[in-house]
């Protein structure tokens, strides 16, 4: 990160300091990351049960995660098989295909949505379809900009021979269509030393 700040406060690194910074950083982002915001099983509960047969409750998965987690690192097998989930073999070969690609942690799979899907089915899905549908709400998150837009914001207030400071911080910008911020909340007590 590379970014001038601006402080307000009275000479002297004990006192009241308010302080602003706007600048750029290089961000590389690579992981799993769980786009349901913690809605995961509600929604996949909600969304598997809304078809009447097997294949409309497949589709509508497959959809669902399309416009949920969708293609934030351009993978068009990835959409295509999402869009036709319920065509052929599809489910199965997004099973295989996330499990070779090596998506998904197989920690973050929640067996109590494993048992749902299950028992929804009477267990007339082959392991890759489970796997497949396990982790529909799960999206892999290969992102990096050279430079990313970058905000750093601090209060910093002495009590006694300790300050308390109070940070904000983090990069945020865009790419292919999603609007991508990570912020950094830091509280800290520090002795402040001058020279």
């Amino acid at each position: 990160m590379i970014l001038p700040a601006i402080y307000y406060g009275k000479d002297g690194n004990d006192k009241f300091r308010l302080g602003l910074g706007l600048g750029f950083s290089k961000v590389n982002i690579k992981g799993t990351a769980d786009f349901n915001d913690g809605y995961g099983n509600f929604n996949n509960f909600l969304v598997f049960s809304s078809g009447r047969n097997f294949d409309e409750k497949i589709d509508n998965m497959g959809k669902y995660s399309l416009l949920n987690n969708g293609n934030i690192d351009a993978d068009p097998y990835r959409a295509y098989l999402l869009s036709n989930l319920s065509a052929g073999n599809n489910l199965e070969s997004l099973g295989l295909y996330t499990l070779l690609k090596g998506d998904v942690n197989p920690k973050s799979i929640d067996p109590f949505l494993a048992l749902f899907y299950s028992q929804l089915t009477q267990n007339n899905l082959s392991p890759l379809e489970l796997y497949a549908l396990l982790t529909l709400g799960i999206g892999r998150v290969n992102s990096s900009a050279n430079q990313a837009k970058s905000f750093y914001v601090f209060w910093e207030i002495p009590i006694g021979a300790i300050n308390w400071r109070l940070r904000l911080s983090g990069p945020f910008y865009s790419q292919n269509g999603y609007k991508i911020s990570l912020t950094t909340v830091e509280m800290s007590f520090y002795t402040p030393i001058e020279f």
